[in-house]
């Protein structure tokens, strides 16, 4: 499906930026960790079990532009969207992904009938 083929991408894309936010978030995370002092170890914690998180996220909605390129799923790929348009799951950049997000979703109702 030629319709689905570049907001698949640009899902895809944001999915990746978010996982190298989250994975940047989980080393500053474990480096309070290391540093010591229970104010820092509680912010560690807590930036380390956020960034685990935000990065099944992101990986989700990497698998779901990849899905949504190939045409493939339509419930996962509208999930994968709507993902991406959520804060939490992102991170900053929510940003990109409002618009991305809404862009799938637009174009995945187009062609709702032809999805396998």
């Amino acid at each position: 499906m030629e319709e689905t083929k570049a907001p698949g991408i640009a899902l895809a894309v944001v999915g990746g930026l978010a996982i190298l936010l989250q994975l940047v978030s989980i080393a500053l995370g474990a480096l309070a960790l290391v540093q010591g002092g229970e104010a820092v170890l509680a912010q560690g914690i807590g930036q380390a079990v956020g960034g685990c998180l935000g990065l099944l996220f992101s990986g989700f909605i990497v698998f779901g532009g990849i899905k949504l390129m190939k045409g493939e799923s339509y419930g996962l790929c509208m999930t994968a969207a709507i993902f991406a348009m959520i804060p939490f799951c992102t991170g900053i950049c929510c940003l990109l992904g409002l618009p991305v997000g809404i862009w799938a979703i637009i174009s995945m109702n187009k062609v709702k009938d032809q999805f396998r």
